[in-house]
C-alpha cells in the first residue's frame, strides 16, 4: 500500500515545523510527504528549507492560489494510491498513519477514514463554537451516523482524513469554488462512492485558533457550508423526485433572512416559505403538507434539534423530507444584539489601493456577521475599485454602484436609503478600523439619545501602500523616513500589488509598523485630539460641536439621520460639517466615543484639495450665514485651532449681551461673512478711532476676540 501525505501551508510559521515534524516521526515510516506552499509571505519558506528527509518534497506556488488549488496540486503530484491530509497548524500522533493503515486494510471497501481528535489551545481561549464542534464529531463513529448526519457539517475533520485517490478523482476532486468548506463538500460526493469510516480513537490533536483558514472568516465558512450543503440537498432531491423541489425553511428570524438573501438566490432554489421556528412543529408540518413542499430545511437554532425530532416522530423522514444544517446562527435569541442592527456606509470613488484593507476590517469584528451590514456604494470609479468590490465574498456584504459620479454626499445618502439598520455607521474608504469599532458605536447608542457618535478625535494615520512617484516632491521629503525603515523597505520588496500590509496584520491587529504622522497633518491631528482631551466625551463647554460631525467615522440612528433629508448633495465637501450644523440647530447631541477608534490610510494629496474646500466653505457659509459657521474662514485661512475658534465664539456671545457693545460685535459679524483670507473691510477714520476706543478695555476680558479683531481690520 503507497501513501502520500499531503499538507498546504500559507504564513504558517508559528507552527507549521510542529506538524511537520508530528509526520515525520510517525512510528510507520513508508510514505512521501508533500507540502504545497501557497506563496508564504512570512518565514515559512525557511522553516520548511530546514528539513532535511528524503520523504519530504515542498512545491512552492510562484502566487498566493487559495488551499483548495493548493490541494488539488498536491495530490497531483503524489504517487501513493491512499492520501492522508494534515494540516499546517494541527498535529498527528506517532501512531496515527500506522493505525489508519490498518483500518484501511481490514475494510477494503472504505473510501475514506477519519479518526477522532482533541482540540489543543493556541494560546488562545477555546470559544463555544469550537469546543461543541469537537465534541460532534467525536461522536459520530460508525459510516451509518457519518453518513447520516453529512449535510449538518463535516463529519470528519479535515487533517484527520485519509482516502483512496481513484475515489478522490473519481469523485471529481476538491471543488475549487469552495476555499473553506471544500472538505465538506467533498465528503458528501464521496459519500456516493462508497462507506467512510473514523477510528475511534484520539490520533490527532486540533488546533482550536481564531486565526485559522475556517475561524477568521467566520461569515464565509458559514455561507460556503450552506452554500454546499442546500446545493447537495437539492440535486439530492431532484434525482429523487425527478422534478426540481419546493422546499420550506425553518430556523431563526436572522438565519432565515441570511438564508433568503445570500444562499437561496445563489443556488437558485424554490423556497415557497420561511417559517419562525418559534411557531412550532404542528405549523412547520401543517404547511408542509398543504403547501407541495418536498422537503424542510431547518437552520440550527434553539429549537432546532427539538424541531426536527418532532417532525420525524410524526411521520417526516430524516434526510429525505427533513434535513438540518448547522451553522452560525445558534444565538437565535441574540441574533440582532440588543442594540439593533447596524448599517456600514462605505462611499468609494477611484479607491483601489485602500478599499481592500476597509473590507478585511469591517469583516473581521468581534459582533456576529448577522448583528450588521455592510454597505459599499461606488461612486463610477474608473481605476478597478468597482472590480475589486466584486471578489469579495463576505455574507453581509452589499455593492451598490452610482453609473455616474454623484460625489460622497449622494454616495452616502444612497447607502442609507438601502441600509436595514436602525444604526448607521458611516466609514470612509481609506480607514482600517479595529475588530471592536462596529460593537463600540453600537454601545454608545445604548440610550438611544437623539446624538451623533463621534470618532473624530481617536484616529491615527498610517501609510499602507506603495504609492512611489505618485506622492508629490512636496510630500515625497516627509514620506520618505517612513519608506526608509527596513520593515518597510522588506515588505516594498515583496509587494507585487503594492500593498504593505497583509491580511494578517488586520486579523491580528498588528498595526503599529504602518503608523505615520507626516508633519503637514501633525496640527490637523493635534487639533481634533485636543478637543477630546480637553472637553472630554460629552465634550461639554465646546460651543462648535457640530465640527466633529466628521462621516470618516460616524454613528447616528436611520431615523434621526432621515428626519433632516441626509447630506446636501450639493456641497461635494464639508457636507458632513453642514449637515452636523442642522443636526446641532434641531437639538442634536454629540458625543465622542472613546472606543470608537480608525485608521486612516495616507495617500497623495491632490493639489485641487485646498481650493475644493475653500470653495465648499463660500456654499457652506451662503446656506448658513451665522457667526459660528462664518468662524470657520480662520481655520482656512489663518489655521486657527478648533479651540481658538471656539474660544472666539464663546467671547463674541459674551459681548453681544452688552448693550453697549453690540455695535462692534455685528461689525465683527459682518467682517466675516465674506471674509476670503485678505483683509476684511476697512474702517473709516472715525470708526476706527470708535472702535479702538471700545476695545481698549477689553483684551484682558476678552483677548482672543479682541485680537482677531485686530487682524481683520489691521
Amino acid at each position: 500500500m503507497d501513501i502520500s501525505i499531503v499538507m498546504t501551508v500559507y504564513n504558517g510559521e508559528e507552527f507549521v515545523k510542529e506538524a511537520v515534524q508530528s509526520v515525520l516521526d510517525q512510528t510507520y515510516h513508508h510514505f512521501e510527504f508533500i507540502i504545497v506552499d501557497d506563496y508564504s509571505t512570512d518565514r515559512t519558506k525557511d522553516i520548511l528549507a530546514a528539513f532535511k528527509d528524503s520523504r519530504l518534497k515542498v512545491y512552492h506556488l510562484d502566487k498566493n492560489l487559495g488551499q483548495t488549488y493548493a490541494l488539488n496540486y498536491g495530490i497531483d503530484q503524489a504517487r501513493g494510491d491512499w492520501i492522508f491530509r494534515q494540516d499546517a497548524d494541527d498535529i498527528s500522533l506517532p501512531e496515527r498513519l500506522e493505525k489508519q493503515i490498518t483500518f484501511i486494510k481490514e475494510h477494503p471497501d472504505t473510501v475514506a477514514v477519519g479518526t477522532q481528535i482533541r482540540g489543543i489551545s493556541a494560546l488562545r481561549t477555546a470559544d463555544a463554537h469550537s469546543v461543541r464542534a469537537i465534541e460532534w464529531s467525536n461522536a459520530l463513529l460508525t459510516r451509518e451516523e457519518i453518513k447520516k448526519y453529512r449535510f449538518i457539517a463535516p463529519p470528519i475533520v479535515h487533517g484527520t482524513v485519509a482516502f483512496s485517490k481513484e475515489a478522490f478523482y473519481k469523485a471529481g476532486k476538491y471543488n475549487e469554488r469552495y476555499q473553506i468548506g471544500q472538505d465538506l463538500d467533498l465528503w458528501i460526493r464521496l459519500l456516493e462512492i462508497g462507506p467512510i469510516d473514523k477510528v475511534p480513537e484520539v490520533l490527532y490533536h486540533y488546533r482550536v485558533d481564531p486565526q485559522s483558514i475556517s475561524r477568521k472568516d467566520e461569515t464565509k465558512t458559514c455561507k460556503e457550508s450552506l452554500t454546499c450543503t442546500s446545493f447537495h440537498i437539492e440535486n439530492k432531491l431532484k434525482k429523487e423526485r425527478n422534478h426540481k423541489p419546493n422546499l420550506l425553511v425553518a430556523g431563526p428570524s436572522a438565519g432565515s433572512d441570511y438564508f433568503r438573501d445570500e444562499i437561496a438566490s445563489v443556488n437558485e432554489l424554490t423556497v415557497i416559505e420561511y417559517v419562525n421556528e418559534e411557531q412550532g412543529f404542528q405549523v412547520i408540518l401543517e404547511k408542509f403538507w398543504s403547501q407541495n413542499v418536498d422537503a424542510i430545511i431547518v437552520l440550527d437554532g434553539k429549537h432546532s434539534e427539538k424541531l426536527v425530532a418532532d417532525l420525524v416522530d410524526h411521520g417526516l423522514e430524516f434526510n429525505s423530507q427533513v434535513f438540518r444544517l448547522w451553522n452560525i446562527f445558534m444565538e437565535s435569541t441574540q441574533v440582532r444584539g440588543k442594540n439593533g442592527y447596524a448599517s456600514i456606509v462605505v462611499p468609494c470613488y477611484n479607491a483601489l489601493s485602500s478599499i481592500r484593507n476597509t473590507i478585511l476590517s469591517l469583516g473581521r469584528q468581534t459582533l456576529k456577521h448577522y448583528s450588521y451590514e455592510i454597505i459599499i456604494v461606488d461612486d463610477a470609479s474608473t481605476d478597478g475599485t468597482y472590480e475589486l468590490l466584486k471578489t469579495f465574498h463576505l455574507p453581509n456584504l452589499k455593492i451598490i454602484r452610482h453609473l455616474h459620479n454623484k460625489g460622497a454626499a449622494a454616495a452616502r445618502n444612497t447607502g442609507v436609503v438601502h441600509a436595514k439598520g436602525d444604526l448607521i455607521i458611516f466609514c470612509d474608504s481609506d480607514f482600517i478600523v479595529p475588530p471592536w469599532f462596529i460593537e463600540s458605536h453600537i454601545q454608545m447608542h445604548e440610550k438611544k439619545e437623539r446624538a451623533i457618535v463621534s470618532g473624530m478625535g481617536r484616529w491615527h494615520y498610517l501609510i499602507t501602500f506603495n504609492f512611489d512617484r505618485q506622492w508629490s516632491s512636496y510630500e515625497k521629503k516627509y514620506v520618505k523616513p517612513f519608506y526608509n525603515q527596513s520593515f518597510i523597505q522588506k515588505r516594498l520588496r515583496a509587494a507585487e500589488d503594492g500593498h504593505l500590509v497583509h491580511e494578517s496584520d488586520i486579523y491580528s491587529w498588528n498595526m503599529t509598523p504602518f503608523y505615520f504622522c507626516p508633519a503637514y497633518l501633525t496640527e490637523w491631528a493635534e487639533m481634533a485630539s485636543d478637543i477630546y482631551k480637553r472637553y472630554g466625551p460629552e465634550i461639554k463647554g465646546f460651543y462648535l460641536p457640530w465640527i466633529s460631525c466628521c462621516t470618516g467615522n460616524l454613528s447616528i440612528r436611520k431615523e434621526h439621520f432621515l428626519e433632516l433629508n441626509g447630506f446636501d448633495e450639493s456641497l461635494t465637501r464639508l457636507e458632513d460639517w453642514e449637515f452636523g450644523y442642522r443636526f446641532y440647530q434641531s437639538g442634536g447631541k454629540f458625543i465622542y466615543g472613546e472606543r470608537c477608534e480608525a485608521l486612516q490610510q495616507l495617500g497623495p494629496i491632490s493639489p485641487k484639495r485646498n481650493p475644493a474646500q475653500r470653495e465648499a466653505f463660500q456654499l457652506l457659509r451662503q446656506k448658513h450665514p451665522h457667526f459660528e459657521v462664518c468662524l470657520l474662514a480662520l481655520l482656512f485661512y489663518h489655521n486657527l485651532s478648533f479651540i481658538q475658534l471656539s474660544t472666539i465664539y464663546e467671547q463674541h456671545q459674551m459681548i453681544k449681551q452688552d448693550p453697549a457693545r453690540q455695535i462692534i460685535a455685528e461689525k465683527m459679524e459682518k467682517s466675516l461673512r465674506h471674509y476670503a483670507g485678505g483683509g476684511a473691510e476697512e474702517l473709516s477714520k472715525q470708526e476706527r478711532q470708535y472702535f479702538n476706543m471700545m476695545i481698549s478695555s477689553m483684551p484682558l476680558e476678552y483677548g482672543a476676540w479682541v485680537n482677531l479683531f485686530q487682524r481683520l481690520h489691521k
